[in-house]
């Protein structure tokens, strides 16, 4: 990976799609889509600023490292990106363009805990109760 993914290195949940970052995946109720390393770096720039509008110029800078072009790389990007949201199960958009600005993510951003992430990767374990109430 580039290393977008700055704030967000772990499993993170856009609304009803969890993407790990780490490993390039998108998981939703239809099923896990490997995404290439910059479109995961630009998913995670969206998702370290969830809810703003982050521009284009931003993203093409961050992630491909160019001050000027790019603009192509970054169309397809944010195209493959929601058509990855769709084939994983995602039912209402995710990225919002919002126009002559940029991008904002519609959904909230969940950071998943590492515990929780390796539940599940692994769902034949089993959460231990270790007797504390609370």
């Amino acid at each position: 990976m580039d290393g977008s993914c700055k704030t967000i290195p772990e499993a993170f949940a856009l609304g009803p799609i969890d993407a790990e970052p780490q490993r390039n995946l998108i998981r939703g109720t239809r099923g896990t889509i490997t995404l290439e390393p910059r479109i995961m770096d630009v998913l995670c720039l969206l998702a370290e600023h969830a809810g703003d509008v982050v521009s284009r110029d931003l993203l093409i800078e961050d992630v491909w490292h160019l001050e000027h072009g790019g603009d192509d790389s970054l169309s397809r990007a944010i195209s493959v990106l929601r058509k990855a949201f769709r084939d994983a199960g995602a039912v209402e958009e995710i990225i919002e363009t919002i126009p002559k600005r940029g991008y904002r993510l519609k959904v909230r951003v969940v950071r998943r805990h590492r515990a929780i992430q390796q539940f599940r990767l692994r769902p034949w374990l089993k959460p231990v109760d270790c007797g504390h109430r609370h």
